[in-house]
């Protein structure tokens, strides 16, 4: 499959996707590799300096978070470098990844390979769980842990599974680049849709379905291929309505939370904020969470922390959207990364990455200075080749 990638690109990525896997086993064996990546950067003068204005903004929250959650007893010493160090080097191996792309195909192979390898530990573990409790899991906890104390939330598993359950977007692209991978990478949707659906995941469902509407409206024309999709998805969700899965979906509704609160979100989003005005210096709630990355961040790291990250989340976010208009990015390059923007975006408003799964705040601190990385890029050549033509 990296066949089409030199030999140095193809040995960084084969150790981000180690890295990946390796925050399973322990952070700090991530970090390690990290390391390894950027030292290889710097012998092969590829190490680019991230000086601007969302860099400084990310840099000075980490720092915050990690003073303030320390001195503040929020979070010890430990956890506190966990979060933020390897973070860090994250955001500064995305940039350096931008510079060293020279072929826009590279891109959907990163991504592929990305989600590939946060999502496999799940779909593996789900596998197994299958085997033991049938197709569909209505306790929503694993049978193959003997201590229920040792189980991965049914929320960790869908959070490292959303990246490749946007894949499924790709199903509407009509381009004849890269059909191979893209092939892959819509299996792999399928397949990561299938587990969130053995635990009962409503907010797998959701990213599904926003992944295929974005996909849709981006690609879609009124062909033959488009209304044969349609109307397989259509038969798919009858189906669906009419099993005694949607059923099992329904009662979680009764039992608990329902669409309408975003399953209780609501309500903590706003207790989350409020605690957060009223201690800036951020706070200790035992075994409880705002189910919202940036209100869990800034619960250990204060309101700074938490302001300056969301002002680099949002610049993030919106250079991804304007990707398409300022750089020199095909259609296809442009869409996945922008795609991908919004999947994290939606999946950290939602559920507490911060410390239920750090291999997915690595992932979207890398990707995001890497999309920092291209339009900065794209930007100077642009501003370039103005020059070059008032000069001509």
């Amino acid at each position: 499959m990296l066949k089409v990638v030199p030999h140095t690109l193809k040995i960084d990525i084969s150790i981000l996707c180690v890295a990946i896997l390796l925050q399973q086993v322990h952070p700090v064996l991530t970090l390690l590799c990290f390391i390894i990546i950027l030292i290889r950067d710097l012998v092969r003068n590829k190490f680019c300096m991230a000086l601007d204005l969302p860099t400084l903004f990310i840099t000075i929250s980490l720092i915050v978070f990690l003073f303030i959650g320390v001195n503040s007893g929020n979070v010890s010493l430990k956890n506190a470098i966990w979060y933020t160090v390897p973070s860090m080097c994250a955001i500064f191996i995305g940039y350096n990844f931008s510079y060293k792309f020279n072929s826009q195909q590279y891109i959907l192979y990163l991504l592929f390979l990305i989600s590939l390898f946060l999502a496999l530990p799940h779909i593996i573990v789900t596998g197994i769980d299958i085997l033991q409790t049938g197709l569909v899991n209505p306790e929503r906890t694993l049978s193959i842990y003997g201590d229920s104390d040792t189980q991965r939330s049914v929320t960790g598993r869908t959070v490292e599974l959303s990246l490749a359950i946007c894949g499924i977007s790709l199903i509407f692209s009509e381009s004849k680049n890269l059909q191979k991978i893209k092939k892959y990478y819509i299996y792999l949707a399928i397949i990561a849709e299938l587990c969130t659906l053995h635990y009962l995941s409503r907010t797998g469902i959701f990213l599904f379905l926003i992944a295929l509407a974005i996909g849709f409206l981006s690609y879609a024309k009124l062909n033959n291929k488009t209304i044969g999709i349609i109307v397989l998805l259509i038969i798919f969700f009858l189906i669906f309505i009419s099993s005694n899965l949607f059923s099992l979906f329904a009662e979680r509704e009764i039992e608990g939370s329902s669409i309408a609160d975003a399953g209780g979100r609501t309500e903590r989003w706003v207790d989350g904020f409020s605690l957060l005005i009223q201690n800036p210096r951020g706070y200790v709630i035992e075994d409880w969470y705002a189910h919202n990355f940036w209100l869990d961040f800034g619960a250990t790291g204060g309101l700074i922390s938490f302001f300056l990250l969301s002002i680099y989340s949002i610049i993030i976010l919106v250079k991804s959207f304007l990707l398409n208009k300022t750089t020199y990015l095909e259609k296809n390059s442009c869409f996945i990364l922008k795609l991908v923007e919004i999947i994290f975006f939606l999946t950290l408003f939602t559920e507490p990455v911060h410390s239920g799964a750090p291999a997915y705040m690595y992932m979207y601190f890398m990707i995001s200075g890497f999309v920092n990385g291209v339009s900065k890029k794209c930007n100077i050549q642009n501003k370039n080749l103005i020059m070059q033509n008032l000069s001509i």
